[in-house]
């Protein structure tokens, strides 16, 4: 089950490291840090759907929105990945979403005046 240069390649996508990466060299290495039965794991990654909730909640127009809410158990190891490998690396200086401070307005505004966008 491992996974050479998995982290490799995705520090190569990502950007700069700024932080110290988990130390994961394997499906089992991943099981001990988030603290989940490697069996769990292979369910929800291979079952995905499972694992959201969705419903539907009406918009103000008469339509309605879909949502896809996930479950507490992946949305534990979401944050876990969030903070412990996604949060490690410096986003793009021209990339506004997800960074603290920023908005639409921040991504627009470097586009004010520009010919093509």
């Amino acid at each position: 089950m491992r996974c050479p240069g998995c982290f490799f390649t995705m520090a190569n996508s990502l950007g700069n490291l700024t932080g110290e990466l988990p130390q994961l060299d394997s499906v089992e290495d991943l099981s001990e840090q988030l603290h989940i039965d490697i069996r769990l794991l292979y369910l929800i990654s291979n079952d995905t759907a499972r694992f959201y909730r969705v419903y539907r909640i009406p918009k103000s127009n008469g339509y309605f929105r879909t949502i896809e809410a996930p479950s507490e158990l992946l949305k534990r190891i979401q944050r876990w990945i969030l903070k412990y490998i996604l949060q490690q690396f410096e986003a793009h200086r021209y990339s506004t979403a997800y960074e603290c401070g920023k908005n639409i307005r921040s991504n627009a505004w470097r586009h004010v005046g520009q010919p093509v966008v």
